[in-house]
């Protein structure tokens, strides 16, 4: 809590993050490997791992188009008709200036903006930043809330939706672009910046995901083993394999659920404490007293 207090700690989010929640009476989005099942389901013939969304997702460009992966990947989501979860209600009331995620749903933004919070997006090209990107030029100097979307958006009010990250093809691309190029920058220095000065907390993603993966080898095990900042993950039943590859690299894995886990530190976070009802004045003394 001592580096949540002092924004020395950067949430990153996944899709576990907004997961439904019969015991809270919370409707959340599907995980990855729901809707790659449902995709999988609409193709005769297709990948034999059904659970693998950039590998379906894949298949289904193939088959298909873009426009309409894009479509069907927005429909299954269905953020639209979904709140904030609690675990991101939490997040938007602590003193983070960075949240990381990889959601492609525009919840985390709805969750600051009821809570009155300053932010803005930014949204990650496949291909990297151009050097003179107006994006990049607005946050400096900016200490609001920055949202740093990955793996791309979903368009919304406020934000147009970008390209995803979605398929194999877009992560290989990702991954060629993300040390950035002569012509390209690839994870911006004000983001790496805080990344390589914070602790990092993991929520929503399970050990084994493709996208966690690829996210902390390219944004974290390149640091020096001497800089890194410890790194933690709560995931409820680990695999114990996945956990101990984990932990030899700097992930400590907690047993707990996201939303027991958001409830236990909405206890003990040291919130300021609500102002109370306004004191009325004293009325002024009877000069004839």
């Amino acid at each position: 809590m001592g580096r949540i207090s002092a924004k020395r700690c950067v949430p990153f989010l996944g899709a576990a993050a907004n997961i439904s929640s019969a015991t809270l009476h919370y409707k959340g989005t599907p995980l990855g490997a729901d809707v790659s099942k449902k995709l999988a389901a609409t193709l005769a013939g297709g990948p034999r791992d059904p659970e693998n969304l950039p590998r379906v997702s894949l298949h289904l460009e193939v088959r298909k188009d873009r426009p309409y992966l894009e479509e069907q990947v927005e429909k299954l989501i269905d953020a639209a008709s979904c709140q904030p979860s609690p675990l991101l209600r939490l997040l938007a009331e602590l003193p983070f200036d960075l949240i990381v995620t990889t959601n492609y749903d525009c919840l985390m933004e709805q969750a600051l903006k009821d809570a009155g919070r300053d932010y803005r997006v930014l949204v990650q090209p496949p291909k990297g930043f151009h050097p003179n990107a107006p994006e990049l030029a607005a946050l400096a100097g900016y200490t609001g809330v920055i949202v740093y979307k990955i793996h791309g958006t979903f368009g919304d009010a406020e934000c147009a939706s970008s390209d995803l990250i979605l398929t194999e093809e877009d992560y290989i691309v990702f991954l060629t672009a993300v040390t950035g190029t002569a012509d390209r920058i690839g994870v911006p220095n004000l983001i790496t910046g805080r990344l390589q000065t914070r602790s990092l907390l993991f929520l929503g993603y399970g050990l084994e995901d493709w996208d966690f993966q690829v996210l902390y080898k390219t944004l974290v095990e390149s640091l020096e083993s001497r800089k890194k900042f410890k790194s933690y993950a709560i995931q409820k039943s680990p695999n114990q394999d996945w956990k101990l590859f984990w932990e030899k690299k700097g992930v400590v894995i907690y047993d707990c659920d996201v939303y027991e886990f958001a409830a236990g530190l909405r206890r003990q976070y040291p919130f300021p404490p609500a102002p109370g009802p306004a004191i009325p004045a004293a009325p002024p003394a009877d000069s004839n007293a």
